[in-house]
């Protein structure tokens, strides 16, 4: 008599949404994150790598090892990337499990692009839309301190850490003005 065997975890397990970039840094980094992933945790040599899509061989029949896809792919709104993976074997219960792997893929690739973000400025055209409130081309708001430059439309280089309260997080305009942020918000 076979013995029953548990599947194992299943979409349930992945929590974490697949991650998106926004600039070139950042999708550059994420996309190199993914790479070192699938050549770390899937079971076949990769096969396919280009700039949007990368894929290791096929698994034979009846193997529990994981084979993988990544596509880079335009967000819904067309300002970002969204890094998209799946994991697959050809048996019932996979080694290590592919949806642990998904989530923890989508975290790592996303630990990647929020670390892009925090350790390089970022030249963004924003469009003032208030007193001291701007819209970047990337989607994020920024509110300056009180502080902002007469044109409508400008390239300024922005530098801030997401998620984190700092009081080096600044604009700076091509006059070479430099304002403090209030905050950020994607």
């Amino acid at each position: 008599m076979t013995p029953i065997r548990s599947p194992g975890p299943g979409p349930e397990a992945v929590t974490a949404q697949a991650p998106v970039c926004h600039t070139e840094a950042e999708c550059t980094l994420m996309w190199a994150t993914a790479r070192t992933f699938l050549l770390n945790y899937a079971g076949y040599k990769m096969q396919t790598y280009t700039s949007d899509f990368m894929q290791t061989y096929n698994p034979p029949p009846y193997t529990g090892y994981l084979a993988a896809e990544v596509n880079k792919e335009p967000t819904a709104d067309g300002r970002g990337y969204v890094i998209a993976a799946k994991f697959w074997c050809t048996l019932d219960t996979c080694s290590p499990n592919q949806w642990e792997t998904l989530d923890q893929f989508n975290r790592q690739v996303a630990a990647a692009g929020a670390a892009a973000r925090t350790s390089a400025p970022q030249t963004l055209v924003l469009t003032l839309i208030s007193s001291d409130h701007y819209q970047a081309d990337d989607g994020t708001l920024v509110v300056t301190d009180g502080c902002a430059e007469p044109a409508k439309k400008i390239a300024a280089t922005i530098q801030y850490a997401p998620q984190l309260a700092s009081t080096d997080d600044k604009v700076t305009f091509p006059s070479g003005r430099s304002c403090a942020i209030a905050y950020v918000m994607r």
